[in-house]
């Protein structure tokens, strides 16, 4: 069986942009959707930036098998956060 995904995200009734940000790798298994920071300064950035430092974390063939794989990615994506800001 295929498996196929689709992402839709809206900006709400608040904020005139939409600072969310979605990956979609069907033939890794990997989803991810990164909320935006809500008008934070460079919230669509933040966004962007964790759901890509997860998804190449993930991509790792070394971090694949691990237990706590996916603890472990957000490690580094609050690392890459804090870097940025």
């Amino acid at each position: 069986m295929m498996l196929e995904a689709y992402g839709l995200s809206d900006a709400g009734c608040v904020r005139s942009n939409n600072e969310d940000y979605f990956i979609k790798d069907e033939e890794s298994g990997i989803f991810i959707l990164a909320d935006g920071m809500g008008g934070a300064n460079a919230g669509e950035y933040a966004a962007r930036l964790s759901a890509e430092t997860l998804y190449d974390y993930l991509l790792n063939p070394e971090h694949r098998d691990v237990p706590d794989a996916l603890e472990q990615g957000f490690y580094q994506v609050n690392s890459a956060v804090r870097r940025a800001a």
